[in-house]
């Protein structure tokens, strides 16, 4: 399941005469792993596009808001005004594809020309639908996302990261196991961990080690820890295939001369301690 996330809207309105409208927003977001159902926009802020610096105006994503708003608070989605919001916390919906931008077309200025449609998520993420141009009252407007900025602590790099470590898991559990240990005394430094040792238990079953497997690998014990992954020498892996029974030299498994079987383990055998 994803992490919850507080998602922000940032909409430009076009600079040109009859720009702005006085009716009620609502925009529906779409990612590629899930989707945000149609919201009202609620505003927090508005600015004038000329209250930032220019070099951080229009175009650049991590200015969010002015240090120093120069004048009184403009009305929201006016002519040349920036207006600012949040999304209730939802779960996270991945890599921001589309969306749909809809007027409902009350108040004057029911037609609203706008220039841009930013979205942003835990300041690690950022993403910009710059094709907008005219929103007709009570029509859906489709909207593109591209992504402007990622840091490494977007939900999509944290994604990817959670991926490689399930990876990590089903092909070196003993590196694994040494990665999450660390990270887990470091955890254990500023506040208690108490299921530290029971979710690395289901994260390496999960992976598809046996029970017996995850004992020895979690006591350390060899060869079924060291030895499962097929090590060689140099430090290098070789594939292995569950049952079958390779020599251990040491506590680490050693291949099998080239053109040489060795018979699956039977239900009586054991590999040596």
């Amino acid at each position: 399941m994803s992490r919850e996330e507080t998602y922000f809207w940032k909409i430009k309105t076009a600079d040109s005469l009859g720009a702005g409208t006085d009716a009620r927003i609502k925009l529906l977001l779409h990612g590629d792993s899930g989707d945000m159902e149609f919201s009202w926009l609620v505003s927090e802020y508005a600015y004038l596009d000329q209250d930032l610096p220019p070099d951080a105006r229009g175009k650049h994503p991590s200015a969010w808001v002015p240090m120093q708003p120069l004048r009184e608070r403009p009305k929201d989605f006016a002519r040349n005004v920036v207006t600012l919001g949040r999304f209730p916390p939802c779960p996270g919906i991945g890599n921001l594809e589309t969306g749909v931008l809809i007027s409902d077309g009350s108040g004057s200025g029911s037609d609203w020309q706008v220039d841009s449609v930013r979205i942003m998520v835990s300041r690690s993420a950022f993403w910009l639908a710059d094709n907008v141009v005219l929103v007709k009252g009570g029509v859906e407007k489709p909207l593109t996302f591209v992504l402007e900025a990622e840091t490494e602590w977007s939900p999509m790099a944290w994604k990817r990261k959670q991926a490689a470590l399930r990876d990590l898991a089903r092909t070196d559990p003993v590196k694994w196991l040494a990665q999450k240990r660390e990270n887990d005394r470091m955890i254990a430094s500023v506040r208690p961990t108490p299921y530290a040792e029971q979710h690395s238990r289901n994260a390496l079953l999960e992976a598809g080690w046996t029970p017996q497997q995850v004992d020895d690998l979690l006591a350390g014990r060899s060869p079924a820890s060291q030895a499962i992954l097929g090590k060689v020498a140099e430090g290098s892996r070789v594939l292995t295939a569950d049952g079958i029974r390779v020599p251990v030299e040491e506590g680490v498994r050693v291949p099998s001369a080239p053109g040489s079987v060795l018979p699956p383990l039977s239900n009586r055998e054991s590999e040596p301690d």
